[in-house]
């Protein structure tokens, strides 16, 4: 099982960072030397209305997922409503209205201002807002992929599983990451591919591109596991 919303195993915690990516995002270079400084990742940059209600974020264009489609507002939108609404997501819940609000904040609402610009609008000032958003239950998946692979559950009176089954149990990849997911076999073996189309994070970082070809992770439960694992 597989996808940005939040289940606390091992390797998709470890994993989920190389395959879906945020609005923003802690610097490399600070964390380094111990410091936490919230950068824009996948935005470009943002300003903020004078009455902290208002958060305008601009988005970096020519961002591609690893469907070859490009990430736009409607990307942006469509995610962080998917958040808001899905059950199974633990603490959104907690930030967006009408539900309860993780201390006293919440966002009111999510809006497209033109192909590369969103606006979010929130119902209290939150000045943590940015950080907030580097979580991986904010990630920005590419919205027509999962809407064309979402499917109605019966047995939730066929309410719309936004894309939980595709993400989920059939390895689906909606991310714009480093990586893209090659194979993915529940408790056994995880394999990402590279993605040479990645667009290789912000530019004024010079972060260099990714090493290796290949990331596999296998998921060992006894250390005599592991050794035999490593001999074969």
């Amino acid at each position: 099982m597989f996808g940005p919303d939040p289940h606390f195993d091992g390797p998709k915690c470890e994993l989920i960072p190389l395959v879906y990516e945020m609005l923003f995002a802690f610097d490399p270079e600070a964390l380094k030397e111990g410091k936490y400084k919230v950068i824009p990742w996948l935005a470009e940059s943002y300003e903020v209305s004078e009455d902290g209600l208002v958060y305008t974020i601009k988005l970096r264009k020519g961002i591609k997922f690893h469907t070859g489609n490009e990430m736009t507002a409607d990307d942006v939108v469509y995610s962080i409503w998917r958040t808001a609404i899905a059950d199974w997501t633990p603490i959104a819940p907690y930030l967006i209205e009408p539900k309860p609000h993780f201390l006293g904040k919440a966002i009111k609402d999510v809006k497209k201002v033109d192909d590369y610009t969103v606006q979010i609008i929130l119902s209290t000032p939150d000045p943590w807002l940015p950080e907030e958003l580097t979580s991986t239950f904010f990630a920005i998946i590419d919205s027509k992929a999962v809407q064309e692979h979402t499917k109605e559950l019966a047995e939730y009176d066929n309410h719309p599983d936004w894309g939980y089954t595709w993400l989920y149990k059939e390895a689906g990849d909606a991310g714009t990451g480093p990586y893209k997911i090659k194979e993915w076999r529940f408790t056994e073996r995880y394999e990402l591919e590279r993605f040479d189309d990645y667009w290789g994070g912000p530019p004024e970082l010079n972060l260099p591109k990714p090493e290796f070809k290949y990331v596999v992770y296998i998921p060992v439960n006894e250390e005599a596991d592991a050794r035999l694992k490593l001999v074969k």
